[in-house]
């Protein structure tokens, strides 16, 4: 917690001096007159006091500021990037944001609606279980042994548990001041509106994000709507309703990984501390130190020197396998907890109600004061990167190619049905129209076998023992802390106007989404209209597992037996 600055009690020195000052204004005509020293003091009296009372309600706008834990560590005085430059965009969840792409404007005027993750925070309490266990097998060398672990000697562990950093706050108020400044037509049209979970990181973050807002629009915007994360509660920005859901696939996969690159740094660490009895399971945890350190204590951490190059990017992979493998395409119910997200975003697109049967929340979104629609510009959400991990993969923007499919003990009476499916779009079967018209090389053939155990699915592109350098799933570029899915409704030129004029319509709506600034090409859109751009009705086409409820997957999700 932020202590308050303790004001100055002006000294009986200072009181003489100004009543001394006071008393020459009561002299008699034939007073000796004033000196040019006393006139310089007098006439810095009104800027003292101006100060003075600029402080007091400084202080007291902080102290109103925060109804929840306020973000701690020290306030934010540097720069944004406090770590080493090639190693701060390989710390997956835990990179700071940066932009994953140059920001290119709208072809045309657009409504938004903003999905943002909290900013950088203090380790989960798992997480920080996990990093005190691992600092606990390290032993300091002794005095006069020279040793890259040498520092460990006066090392102080002072991590606290999830709330929100100075640092991420500044992440959030630089989100809302961005937001602004991009869409600031939209702000002058309908005041945006914003929701959050009630995690104090993430109140803090839509706190901070409003302030920046704020601060840009010279506009006061209402607060964020808060959203019960209880147990049991709807709520779709947090993935949490799904009971069959399993962490399995994730851990599974990063303990094959974690065996080719851990071992030879866990050697090398114990032989720098002799003693020390650190295990493989260590040691992500102590990388992750690199950044939770540093951005708490704007200085950078030990941790950050103690891995090369390589190591990083291996540890990049790991936590890549982490977020494919738990809410990402990798888990059978990862997808199916970011369909509600979806289809809200879907009634904000289309003004139309919510149409989902999933986890939104009813009474909510039913209500126009609570999940507003008519009339709106511009909605911030404020979510948890899991939440945003989920709704990627149910969106299918980045669908995986080559995926490869295994099926345990088909059931070899049936008859094997051969279906053809979109080499970039499982989901999608290719139609005898579109046979015709495709190349057979842009396809790929997969026996469809009914059997009566889970599908299972091995994707190329994550192989938890062979990473893919050209992968689309890299945590720092999808849900690094900050992260920011933009979705832009458009009204575009009709790419067919012209064609037929009083028959086209002059305009079309369209949408085109951002991930950290970079656009996102949507698989099943032409772009006729533009870069990422994509007609409405293309992209409610494409969003046909949402819209119909996880084709069954969200069913599974129920099923805890």
């Amino acid at each position: 917690m932020l202590s308050r600055p303790k004001l100055r009690t002006p000294s009986s020195a200072s009181f003489t001096t100004f009543n001394s000052a006071a008393n020459a204004f009561n002299t008699p005509q034939n007073a000796r007159p004033m000196t040019a020293r006393m006139r310089r003091f007098l006439s810095n009296i009104p800027l003292t006091v101006s100060i003075f009372f600029a402080v007091l309600l400084i202080v007291q706008y902080s102290a109103d500021l925060f109804e929840e834990p306020i973000p701690t560590g020290p306030p934010w005085r540097g720069p944004p990037f406090l770590l080493p430059n090639d190693v701060a965009k390989l710390l997956g969840p835990y990179s700071p944001w940066y932009p994953a792409d140059y920001y290119t404007a709208p072809p045309a005027g657009c409504n938004t609606t903003q999905f943002i993750r909290h900013g950088a925070r203090f380790p989960t309490k798992g997480g920080n279980d996990r990093i005190k266990e691992a600092l606990s097998h390290i032993k300091p060398p002794p005095r006069g042994y020279q040793s890259p672990l040498g520092f460990m000697r006066k090392y102080k562990y002072d991590l606290k548990t999830d709330d929100l950093l100075w640092f991420g706050a500044n992440e959030a108020y630089a989100a809302g001041v961005a937001a602004y400044n991009r869409y600031s037509h939209l702000a002058h049209t309908a005041l945006p509106f914003s929701r959050t979970g009630n995690a104090s990181r993430l109140i803090n973050t839509a706190k901070h994000w409003k302030e920046g807002f704020e601060l840009a629009s010279r506009m006061r915007i209402p607060k964020a709507l808060l959203i019960s994360e209880e147990p049991g509660m709807n709520n779709t920005l947090k993935d949490s309703q799904c009971p069959a859901h399993s962490d399995q696939p994730a851990e599974d996969a990063q303990a094959t990984w974690l065996s080719i690159f851990a071992p030879n740094i866990t050697e090398r660490l114990n032989s720098y501390a002799p003693g020390s009895e650190l295990v493989d399971s260590d040691i992500p945890s102590l990388m992750s130190l690199c950044s939770f350190e540093s951005l708490f204590h704007y200085k950078t951490s030990q941790w950050c020197s103690m891995f090369n190059q390589s190591e990083w990017q291996a540890y990049e992979y790991y936590t890549d396998l982490e977020k494919f493998y738990n809410t990402g395409p990798g888990n059978p119910l990862g997808r199916p907890q970011g369909i509600g997200w979806i289809n809200e975003m879907i009634a904000r697109l289309t003004v139309s109600p919510v149409n989902d049967t999933t986890q939104t929340n009813h009474t909510l979104d039913s209500n126009p004061a609570t999940f507003p629609i008519e009339n709106m510009t511009m909605w911030a959400d404020f979510t948890h990167d899991n939440e945003l991990n989920a709704v990627l993969a149910a969106m299918g923007v980045l669908r995986m190619a080559k995926a490869e499919h295994d099926y345990e003990d088909p059931i070899e009476e049936e008859e094997e049905e051969i279906v053809l499916y979109e080499q970039d779009s499982p989901q999608r079967l290719l139609s005898d129209e579109e046979l015709e018209e495709e190349d057979e090389e842009d396809w790929v053939i997969v026996p469809k076998v009914r059997n009566t155990r889970k599908e299972h699915k091995i994707y190329k592109e994550m192989d938890p023992a062979d990473p893919d350098p050209d992968r689309k799933w890299v945590a720092s570029r999808l849900v690094p802390f900050a992260a920011r899915l933009v979705v832009e409704k458009l009204s575009c030129p009709s790419p067919t106007s012209h064609q037929a004029p009083s028959t086209s319509p002059a305009t079309v709506e369209a949408v085109r989404l951002l991930l950290n600034d970079a656009i996102l090409h949507i698989p099943g859109c032409r772009e006729d209209l533009g870069n990422g751009v994509c007609t409405l009705e293309e992209f409610l086409e494409t969003q046909s597992y949402a819209r119909n409820g996880g084709m069954g997957e969200w069913e599974e999700c129920q099923k805890t037996d």
